[in-house]
This record gives structure tokens, C-alpha cells and sequence, in this order.
């Protein structure tokens, strides 16, 4: 039994590349399924900003209402990568919406962890490889936004996909033009998603050209710039030719609208405690 079982492993860890490659996504997809499965649909208070946006994203009358009601500062965070996913699987799954996107981003996951791990496959070793696809698809903390209609989860995917794009870049695998094509037009998705992330992404592909010996070539870097202003102004654009405010109004500051005090705990008849005070 014991020679049998050791007999497979050794044969496990000498496949091929493209045959170890299928089975760590293999491994991948099923840890995450099985992450999913057990702690089920996520509802996070912060979804609400996403669904709210979703529904007005491509009516202009709703979107201005949205964005000119007392509200309208909860939604200067939000940015249009997941409302529009919301969308877009609504008219497509409708009432099973939610699976749907929990499929998607566990199997998108799954993917980029695969894809990240196999940049190492010249450090790590195998077994290693092995560990860290079971530990990305177990561990709590990282699982736990794949059944939830928030950022996290496509933001943390592309990330992976970037950083393994780099460092095949880094070491030789890509070419210049290839990869640096990718990592812009991946900050410029993860910018819709998380836009931090688009800059992240852009200091990445800046470090690839430093590193493959393009760093003066100017025309590099004034794409790169274009990018990084596409994939943070296209929705501050996309609002404002709507008729939409570039910037935020004054009015829509939160401590100025009592029913967000409301919201927060903060009941009207607490309003007369300190002005009882103060007429003490």
C-alpha cells in the first residue's frame, strides 16, 4: 500500500509541465468549489452601493439621481467593475445571479493562483507548488470574498495574473512588447475594480521596462501614462458626460444629511442633549 501510494506520487511530480500545469488548476478549482460550497453567499453591508449602481449604470436618469441624492458620497468610492459584472450576469443568469458570479470569480481565482505559482516553477519546487495552490484555496481569509458582489475577489485575481506576467517578463519568458501590453491593459481593468490597482499595475510594467533595458525609451512611458489616465478618469468621464458632476458637491458631504445620522445610530432625539447643555 505504502509502495503503491509512494509510486504514484513520484509519478504525480514527474509529469510534464503542461500535464502538472492542468492538474494544480484542477487541484485549484476543486479547493476553491469546496471553500464556496461550505461558507455559502455572502451578503456584506457594502453590496448595496454595488446594486444600487448596477441598476442605474446605463440609465442616465437614474444614475443622476444616484449621484445628487443625500446619499451620493457613499458612491464616490465605487467604481464600475462589479456593478457592471452585476449587470451583466443579471440579464444573462437572472434569479441564479449570485452562483453564477461566485462561479465565476472562484474559477478566475483559481486561475491566477495557478497562473502566479507557475511563475516560480523554476524556485519552487513542486510539493511547494502543490502547498501553496491547497493554502490560496482553503485559507479563510482569502476565500472568503468569492460568494460575495464586492471588489476583493477580481481585484486580488487580476493582481495575481499582473505579478505573474512580471515576473515572466522579469525573467526573459515574455517578450517586451507582449507582456507590457498586457500589464496596461490589465491596469486599466483593475483600475475598475480597485484603482489603486490600476496603479499598481503601472509601476510593474515601469519596472519591467527598466529591467529589459527600454527605460529611455520615452514612448514606453507615455503610453504607460495614457493608461494610467484612461483606467482612472473613464468613469469620472463616462459621469460627467451624463451631466453628472465632475467633483463632488459641497451639499453631499455626509455630516450634513441627518438621515445618514440616522443610518450611523445616531437618533434625532440625541440632538437635544447637547443643546440642554449648552442651556445649562
Amino acid at each position: 500500500m505504502r509502495v503503491a501510494a509512494t509510486r504514484t506520487w513520484n509519478a504525480l511530480l514527474e509529469l510534464n509541465e503542461v500535464r502538472w500545469s492542468v492538474f494544480l488548476l484542477c487541484l485549484a478549482i476543486a479547493a476553491h468549489a469546496y471553500s464556496i460550497a461550505v461558507t455559502g453567499a455572502r451578503f456584506w453591508i457594502d453590496s448595496i452601493a454595488y446594486f444600487e449602481l448596477a441598476l442605474a449604470l446605463f440609465d442616465a436618469d437614474r444614475l443622476s439621481r444616484l449621484y445628487n441624492s443625500g446619499f451620493a458620497f457613499l458612491y464616490q468610492h465605487v467604481v464600475p467593475g462589479v456593478p457592471f459584472l452585476i449587470r451583466v450576469l443579471d440579464d444573462i443568469f437572472r434569479q441564479h445571479l449570485w452562483p453564477a458570479l461566485s462561479v465565476i470569480q472562484g474559477l478566475l481565482s483559481a486561475s491566477a493562483i495557478t497562473y502566479f505559482v507557475l511563475a516560480f516553477s523554476d524556485k519552487l519546487s513542486r510539493p511547494a507548488q502543490l502547498a501553496v495552490v491547497i493554502l490560496c484555496g482553503l485559507h479563510p481569509y482569502f476565500v472568503s470574498f468569492h460568494a460575495a458582489a464586492l471588489t476583493e475577489s477580481v481585484s486580488a485575481s487580476l493582481l495575481l495574473i499582473s505579478l505573474g506576467i512580471a515576473i515572466r517578463a522579469l525573467d526573459g519568458r515574455l517578450s517586451l512588447a507582449f507582456s507590457l501590453s498586457l500589464l496596461l491593459l490589465l491596469s486599466i481593468l483593475a483600475a475598475q475594480f480597485r484603482p489603486y490597482l490600476g496603479l499598481v499595475g503601472i509601476v510593474v510594467a515601469a519596472l519591467v521596462k527598466f529591467r529589459r533595458g527600454a527605460a529611455r525609451r520615452i514612448a514606453l512611458y507615455a503610453v504607460t501614462a495614457l493608461a494610467f489616465v484612461s483606467g482612472t478618469m473613464v468613469f469620472p468621464l463616462y459621469r460627467a458626460a451624463l451631466g453628472i458632476d465632475f467633483f463632488y458637491a459641497e451639499r453631499q458631504r455626509p455630516h450634513a444629511h441627518p438621515r445618514l445620522l440616522c443610518r450611523l445610530g445616531y437618533r434625532p432625539a440625541d440632538r437635544a442633549i447637547p443643546e440642554q447643555r449648552r442651556a445649562e
